[in-house]
């Protein structure tokens, strides 16, 4: 689950942005987020993880609790993935706002992992343990709580979304204009220099394409940090991946906005510089 998060917030695009968009249309906004977290929930990448899930499930439940529990453990993951999709998108509109929200799903998937696995066998790991294992014997309280959880997480999502969409959209002040810095430093690099000229100025103006940003420094930085003080990636695959890893992963975060509503903010420095 924590991974299935991690690659969300990779790929997935921050919800306020998607809806922002729709606030043209004669639409009430309350259709509009409903309609995209009724689509998200149902969006074909929740079965991603069964790549994983259905070989496992051959390979270690069919043995023991044939095609139903199977179908129990499938069905059971998938309402889990469901509601992490859920749970991702609250903390998603949280950091889009303020990063320092980021901590929120790092105490969260933390706490869990540090409850099942330190000290091995206590009654928490015990209790997490028997809760999953209800799906493959088909016990109705594991699929209650979850069922009764998914509705409750859209309703708290739809809350924080519709508080957001207003903040931003109900912004109505109006700012004198900034002194605007060229970067000349930059001409001596022709047009290369003017497209890092337009990535600075799209980054430092836009909040939607600052944070990932910022993330992915942090990122690099951690990752580089672990290379050169342990051991731990002690290998020429590893190192040759975060080499490989901090020279696009900027790239990677960022393109997909500036291929898509972005683009319309570079075609117009561009046309009329």
């Amino acid at each position: 689950l924590a991974l299935d998060f991690l690659i969300r917030f990779t790929f997935q695009k921050p919800p306020v942005q998607e809806i922002k968009p729709y606030q043209l249309l004669p639409v009430s906004r309350k259709a509009v987020i409903t309609c995209h977290l009724l689509r998200s929930g149902i969006s074909s990448y929740n079965l991603f993880w069964f790549f994983l899930l259905v070989p496992f499930a051959f390979l270690s439940l069919f043995r023991f609790w044939g095609w139903a529990g199977i179908a129990g453990f499938l069905l059971g993951w998938s309402l889990m993935i469901v509601l992490n999709n859920y749970w991702y998108l609250f903390c998603r509109t949280l950091i889009g706002e303020n990063l320092g929200f980021v901590i929120l799903p790092l105490s969260f998937y933390l706490l869990w992992g540090v409850m099942d696995f330190f000290p091995e066998g206590h009654i928490l790991s015990q209790l997490s343990m028997n809760y999953f294992e209800g799906f493959f014997m088909w016990n109705p309280m594991a699929f209650l709580i979850v069922i009764i959880a998914i509705p409750l997480m859209i309703w708290l999502v739809q809350r924080v979304q519709e508080h957001y969409i207003y903040k931003e959209l109900g912004k109505t002040e109006n700012e004198s204009l900034k002194k605007v810095s060229e970067y000349k430093f930059l001409e001596r690099f022709g047009d290369i220099g003017e497209y890092l000229r337009l990535e600075i100025k799209l980054t430092m103006r836009n909040k939607m394409v600052r944070t990932p940003f910022i993330l992915g420094v942090s990122l690099m930085t951690i990752f580089s940090l672990l290379l050169s003080l342990t051991e731990i990636y002690d290998n020429a695959f590893m190192t040759d991946f975060i080499g490989i890893y901090s020279f696009v992963v900027l790239g990677v975060m960022t393109l997909t906005r500036i291929m898509s509503v972005e683009g319309n903010y570079m075609d117009g420095l561009m046309s009329r510089k």
